[in-house]
């Protein structure tokens, strides 16, 4: 099993490295040619852009493969043999936790270049490096305190059930809608500060544009992404009650209204084609094959 792991993943690194060469190549083509929507200066920001950021991810997928073989060759023995506790479901916990926490600190050199000198370079990136600290701390009390139950619940079912897979997969996929329903209005704001959309003119154009797409939501909301970010996006996030329309305030300073309507109706868009509920679907699927093949 581990072999067969082992070698799809290896596949997997090739195309993905693969895939980014071929892609730094054609831009650098198409940097060539004259710019059609955006001005000269920014169609070349952002062919330089994507080029840098290919280059930089195929390093950071060679290192991700390097973390990969050590955890493959010893890693999770070494874990293994260190991590013991007399209950074998806080043993469980204790392994997971441990893994993702070594794995974050493995990673995090190449989070903070990519966020503080890349992104930085390119004015794209407004974080600071204490809110940078803020939202990782946040991240890992969410991760202890939510994942570490959900660790513990699987090895649970595992412990428990016969066909632990089968009960596994269901609780696995209940968490992942439940996540799909409560981010917008739990856990997004954790992050960023939610506030009713006071413009009236542009409220009532995003409502027509709604009624015509035959979509409603709970609210319209802006959040300040802007101390983070200076990228502009929209979403149309939640499921059920729990949905509401989403406006990076950088839309709103950097975009006139029937722009911003065009933003939002691209994303007004996958819901209207269900695109969320598919991508649930296929996960779904994922996760039942992950869990069959696990379980048997």
């Amino acid at each position: 099993m581990l072999l067969s792991i082992g070698v799809f993943y290896f596949a997997y690194i090739f195309l993905k490295v693969y895939v980014a060469v071929m892609e730094i190549g054609y831009v650098k083509k198409a940097k060539l040619l004259p710019a059609i929507i955006l001005s000269e200066e920014n169609y070349k920001k952002a062919a330089d852009y994507k080029v840098v950021t290919e280059r930089f991810g195929i390093l950071s997928t060679l290192y991700d493969y390097a973390i990969f073989i050590f955890w493959f060759c010893c890693g999770l023995k070494w874990l293994d043999n260190t991590i013991f506790y007399p209950n074998p479901l806080i043993e469980a916990v204790l392994f997971v936790d441990s893994f993702i926490i070594i794995n974050y600190f493995l990673t995090l050199p190449f989070d903070l270049y990519k966020t503080f000198v890349i992104d930085k370079k390119f004015g794209f990136s407004t974080i600071t490096f204490k809110m940078f600290v803020i939202d990782s701390i946040k991240s890992g009390v969410l991760f202890l305190v939510f994942g570490s139950l959900v660790i513990y619940l699987i090895a649970y079912i595992i412990s428990s059930f016969e066909n632990w897979w089968l009960w596994g997969f269901g609780f696995i996929f209940f968490i992942l809608i439940l996540i799909n329903m409560i981010y917008p209005t739990l856990i997004a704001p954790i992050f960023n500060k939610f506030s009713p959309l006071e413009n009236e003119e542009l409220k009532s154009s995003i409502e027509k544009l709604m009624k015509e797409a035959g979509l409603n939501s709970s609210g319209i909301f802006t959040i300040d992404a802007s101390k983070r970010d200076n990228r502009l996006n929209a979403y149309f996030g939640g499921l059920g009650k729990s949905k509401r329309v989403v406006l990076y305030d950088t839309l709103l300073q950097k975009l006139n209204k029937d722009e911003l309507l065009a933003v939002l109706g691209h994303e007004l868009g996958h819901f209207k084609h269900k695109d969320i509920l598919k991508n649930i679907a296929i996960m779904g699927v994922l996760l039942f094959i992950a869990f069959a093949i696990f379980g048997n």
